[in-house]
């Protein structure tokens, strides 16, 4: 059982000003067929319109009966509890024609997407395509309809008590003073980094959807051109989330406390019964996003409960956890792109972070899928180099260029450190040498060093090794995030993904992609999860 503090933030429980805040019966859910008791709050979100850039209007959206941020009914005169079109279209995908237009810009095969250096996508349409039919889901474009089982969820936002898990207890939301805590010695780039953070975080709650989803290619000042060859608006919202919690915003007060809240209640809402979090989309995505979407929503949802304690998120986040074990391949130990078909470092990554969140955060998770992980580990695992580990065991030709071996490095050393190993164990300490010798770079011409996923999964290697290597690693990071963070117009605190040399992923996932990636690696001071190794202290809850 993690450890615990709590506290309580003003107000009551339920939206309609009556209820104990202890009781979290007073919010209730619904199938797209049922009725919806509680506030109503998530069906009057998705059934009110508007677009990216509606953003927060402060903590003062209304319940259900009053006036919507846009000052029209809530609920657009539907009869309570009852989705209307614009909200089911919005839950399902939006829609025939947002599905054609993706389609037009989107296709690929298994193998079209590799460069001469054997990056991109090793994918089979055709084996996803499948493998979603035999779990019974829905593919992006077979249906204009709602995936199986779509729900309305409310999370109250008044009245809510606090208690808060001792490994989430560093997060302070909006003190630059405290930023960065013990693991940032340089107090000024603690203090630049927390500056990049929020304008970041600005970008990002301007590109919330109206129904508290984000999209990978739908942001604040998006144009056609924006479209990345990849989507999935799980993967977006859960990225979008986790840097909110980060930087220490949760759905219980604060700045962000509704976007973070009707984010969280859009991941309930399409959460089917056996805890998957993936919305499918379009062939190509469907081939390879599922499970990395499942694992990065699966995070957002028990960093939450270790932020907050919240009883009404438990249940989804111990499902989500089931799935992940569910899922994992019973030999291999890990994941890959779809349930039980493989096995890469990659995608078990996310997976094996996620279920150390929930462990931290109290949710019960699978005591068996750690060694599973252990098991993958060490067959990818170079005999004759203490850095190298294969992407796929089985595949040892696979992502064989210097950031893929070098993303593999940081990955392998995160898996150790949340599967026994100490911060100083020789493994982790030689995979941290060679991590800090790669500082952040945006590089030029014909060079590729831009890599916002090698810097996320170095950042969470490094701040655990610690000294002046990550110190002068972390300093390098914010240097030239700075510099390249947009200052101004509607895409301001973002990155571009593809200028001025492109990251190694811009392409696929786009700016929300690389804007989140960017920001989780700034809050890694304040945000990282305790290694096995290195348990969680109690702290007073903010």
């Amino acid at each position: 059982m993690a450890a615990r503090a709590s506290s309580r933030t003003a107000g009551r429980l339920d939206g309609d000003g009556g209820g104990d805040a202890t009781t979290p019966g007073r919010a209730s859910t619904t199938t797209a067929s049922g009725s919806l008791g509680g506030n109503g709050k998530a069906d009057m979100l998705a059934n009110r319109g508007g677009s990216a850039g509606d953003g927060d209007k402060g903590a003062g959206d209304k319940g259900a009966g009053g006036k919507s941020d846009g000052g029209k009914e809530a609920g657009g005169g539907m009869p309570a509890g009852r989705p209307g079109p614009r909200a089911l279209d919005r839950l399902a995908g939006g829609g025939a024609r947002g599905r054609s237009a993706r389609a037009s810009s989107r296709s690929g095969t298994a193998g079209s997407d590799v460069d001469d250096e054997g990056e991109g996508l090793s994918v089979n349409v055709a084996d996803a395509g499948s493998a979603l039919s035999a779990a019974g889901r829905r593919r992006g474009g077979d249906d204009p309809g709602l995936p199986q089982r779509i729900a309305a969820v409310a999370l109250p936002p008044e009245g809510r008590v606090r208690d808060v898990a001792a490994a989430f207890a560093r997060r302070t939301a909006g003190d630059s003073a405290a930023a960065g805590g013990e693991k940032v010695t340089d107090r000024e780039v603690a203090r630049q980094a927390r500056t990049i953070v929020d304008r970041g975080l600005d970008f990002l709650a301007r590109s919330q959807q109206a129904d508290g989803r984000w999209r990978l290619g739908a942001f604040a000042g998006a144009t056609p051109a924006d479209l990345p060859k990849l989507e999935s608006d799980t993967a977006a919202t859960g990225l979008a989330l986790l840097s909110f919690l980060g930087a220490g915003h949760d759905h219980f007060d604060g700045r962000y406390r509704d976007t973070v809240r009707r984010g969280l209640e859009y991941l309930l809402a399409i959460q089917k019964p056996d805890g998957d979090l993936f919305l499918p989309a379009d062939d190509l995505s469907n081939s390879c996003a599922w499970l990395y979407s499942h694992g990065i929503a699966s995070i957002a949802v028990c960093e939450a409960v270790g932020m907050t304690g919240d009883p009404l998120l438990k249940p989804a986040a111990e499902k989500a956890c089931r799935f992940i074990a569910t899922s994992q391949h019973p030999e291999l130990g890990g994941w890959r792109y779809t349930p039980r078909s493989d096995a890469d470092l990659s995608v078990s990554g996310w997976m094996l972070v996620a279920v150390r969140a929930g462990d931290l955060a109290g949710v019960k998770t699978d005591p068996a899928t750690l060694p599973g992980v252990r098991r993958l580990l060490e067959a990818a695992a170079a005999r004759d180099d203490a850095t190298r580990y294969a992407y796929n065991p089985r595949k040892q030709d696979q992502r064989r260029s210097r950031l893929s071996t070098a993303c593999m490095t940081a990955v392998g050393g995160l898996m150790r450190l949340h599967t026994g190993d100490r911060a100083g164990d020789p493994r982790v300490a030689a995979a941290a040498r060679v991590l800090a010798a790669l500082e952040p770079s945006y590089g030029g011409g014909a060079e590729k060093v831009r890599d916002s996923y090698l810097w996320y999964y170095a950042s969470q290697v490094l701040v655990h090794t610690g000294g002046d290597d990550w110190n002068r690693w972390y300093g390098r990071l914010v240097e030239v995030l700075a510099a390249h963070q947009e200052s101004a117009g509607p895409k301001a605190g973002s990155w571009d993904p593809v200028r001025p040399v492109p990251d190694r992923w811009g392409e696929y996932g786009g700016r929300l992609y690389v804007t989140a990636l960017h920001l989780l690696a700034l809050e890694m001071p304040d945000r990282h999860l305790p290694t096995t190794s290195t348990p969680a202290t109690s702290t007073p809850a903010r």
